[in-house]
């Protein structure tokens, strides 16, 4: 879901050199608060695809590091096993493979 404003690091207002235009959370649900996370994983995500682009390698390491970032609090928030996520992504990897080696699907009708 798509929102009129933008989740940042709960830092930012207080290093930020001018007042931010902050909007109150009292009520944000979890739901809410995880659907703002997924916004900015998409964010970081473009932003990474960017630095792939530049060919910046450190540029490329701070993007990853917002992904990062962003995953984890999506998995506190979202109250997921960390040990949980791993466990699947191996089976997941040693049952269909990874994404190491390029395979692309035609998805093209033809």
């Amino acid at each position: 879901m798509k929102y009129p404003h933008k989740l940042i690091r709960d830092k930012i207002p207080d290093i930020a050199s001018d007042p931010l235009p902050l909007l109150p959370v009292d009520e944000l649900t979890t739901q809410d608060h995880l659907a703002l996370l997924c916004d900015k994983a998409h964010e970081e995500v473009e932003e990474v695809l960017a630095e792939i682009y530049r060919g910046d390698t450190e540029a490329l390491e701070e993007e990853l590091a917002d992904v990062f970032e962003v995953l984890a609090a999506i998995i506190k928030i979202g109250k997921v096993s960390e040990t949980g996520i791993e466990d699947k992504r191996k089976y997941k990897r040693e049952k269909r493979g990874g994404f190491d080696t390029p395979v692309l699907l035609n998805l093209k009708e033809e």
